[in-house]
């Protein structure tokens, strides 16, 4: 029962339970990047190089340090690694920490990364839009090791299979119908192309208008799949969704419609292959899209005070401002997805049987 009442509460934006959490002593001021994987919430200091992780079981906070030049960056973390970005001239400091066993690793590539996740112990670095080809880079933690793979100009989804050492990548070129692509598959200890092949995607009843807009920063990887997403300037109220399959070795595409506008760059976070949310400052609703059916709903953004329990928080803080509905940030996984607005973090609980009570360790 209680699978089914967590899958129905993803499904319609139903949690268990919904709670909001100041940031710790900074007031009105905002956190650059937040991130929750297995119940740990991890959020950027204001103006340091340090991050910090709360454990949303125990309610212990523990602090990070990333590197001591540059700027922080980007925080990415899984179940088992916590991997911070500092830029600085030039290039991008990587510090990887083993949440575990503390273990410290650090590596240096160039500046130009869009994006970087990580798939059990590899990170995945894609690199920026630009008009030259440039490669992606695979930090494998296990080795400390950076390896330079291949050289992309219309990269679009990556696939990484850490077992194999396999990274599979997709070039597309959306202003073609059917869609072109061209398909290759390196590995990632040498840097040496195994397979290449190039072949045509049909998208069902593709709009017509302006090519595409693709954001590599919102893939995610579930296992053997990869799921990230397609915008149109053409058609406001649809949004492409693409899968790679490892496992089957096979590329889909399909629409998912929405009845209202969201906007062109909302945030949003996959909670599960086929669910994602997103949320806009346009519209004081959170859409959830369901690739199963193809379709999308609206509903309130998970922001009612009425429904919140609500920790404490500075009482110069006013409640209006505390629960302001300027999300900039979506992001979480299965079990808690995370709204972040101006002071604080609003948290929903899915799983049934994880709903803790963070009133209890709130004030330490």
């Amino acid at each position: 029962m209680s699978y089914f009442r967590w899958r129905h509460g993803l499904q319609y934006a139903r949690p268990v339970k919904t709670v909001f959490l100041p940031w710790p002593g900074r007031g009105p001021r905002l956190p650059y990047k937040i991130q929750c994987h297995s119940r740990r919430l991890c959020y950027c200091k204001t103006d340091s190089n340090e991050v910090e992780m709360l454990d949303l079981e125990t309610g212990k906070i523990s602090t990070w340090t990333g590197s001591e030049t540059g700027a922080l960056l980007r925080v990415c973390l899984s179940d088992r690694y916590l991997v911070l970005v500092s830029s600085e001239t030039g290039l991008n400091n990587l510090t990887a920490w083993n949440i575990h066993t503390k273990q410290k690793l650090s590596q240096r590539i160039s500046r130009s990364c869009l994006s970087h996740s990580i798939v059990e112990d590899k990170v995945v670095i894609i690199p920026g839009h630009g008009r030259q080809p440039r490669p992606v880079y695979v930090w494998d933690l296990g080795s400390n090791h950076v390896q330079s793979i291949g050289s992309f100009s219309n990269l679009k989804l990556c696939h990484m299979d850490a077992a194999e050492n396999i990274l599979v990548a997709f070039e597309i070129n959306c202003e073609k119908h059917p869609l072109a692509v061209q398909q290759t598959k390196w590995r990632t200890t040498t840097g040496q192309l195994v397979e290449q092949k190039s072949f045509f995607l049909s998208m069902p009843d593709r709009p017509v208008g302006p090519s595409f807009w693709i954001y590599n920063e919102c893939s995610r990887t579930f296992g053997h799949k990869t799921v990230t997403q397609l915008f149109t300037w053409s058609d406001k109220y649809a949004t492409g969704r693409l899968e790679y399959d490892h496992a089957a070795d096979r590329l889909s595409v399909q629409w998912v419609y929405c009845n209202e506008i969201i906007q062109e760059y909302p945030e949003r976070a996959y909670l599960t292959p086929n669910l994602y949310y997103r949320s806009s400052t346009k519209v004081d609703k959170i859409a959830v899209y369901n690739a199963t059916t193809g379709t999308a709903t609206l509903h309130a953004k998970l922001l009612d005070s009425r429904n919140m329990i609500r920790i404490s928080s500075p009482k110069s803080i006013s409640q209006k401002i505390r629960l302001g509905k300027w999300v900039f940030d979506v992001f979480g996984d299965r079990e808690v997805l995370g709204l972040a607005v101006e002071t604080g973090v609003h948290l929903s609980f899915f799983n049934p049987k994880f709903a803790p009570d963070l009133r209890r360790w709130s004030k330490r």
